[in-house]
């Protein structure tokens, strides 16, 4: 009876080792699974910030001319004959809009 109990035990002891290793594996593959995750999450949302800020960018364009149209279609309302310095008056009436900045493109001064 005692040969078949040390027989049981010499095969449990060569499987001792296995589930540590079974973890360790798995452990690993989380862990590359988190940092791949984390990734693509940081990259995302720096992607998005870059496309707002396009967006803004462009609205505040569209915004910007929409309005100066708007400024030029009143003035020839009231005058038929604008002189040039009743028009470029109109480039010191900026639109007010949050996050969005008018600036003179180098080499050009507003008044």
């Amino acid at each position: 009876m005692r040969s078949k109990m040390t027989d049981v035990n010499s095969d449990r002891s060569s499987e001792r080792g296995v589930a540590l290793i079974v973890v360790l594996l798995i452990m690993m593959l989380m862990s590359a699974l988190m940092i791949g995750f984390s990734t693509i999450v940081s990259s995302d949302q720096k992607f998005r910030g870059i496309d707002k800020e396009r967006t803004r960018a462009y609205y505040g364009a569209t915004s910007g001319l929409e309005k100066l149209t708007a400024d030029l279609g009143n003035l020839f309302l009231t005058n038929v004959a604008p002189t040039a310095a009743q028009i470029a008056n109109l480039s010191t009436l900026k639109p007010s809009i949050p996050y969005v900045q008018f600036v003179a493109p180098a080499g050009i001064t507003w008044p």
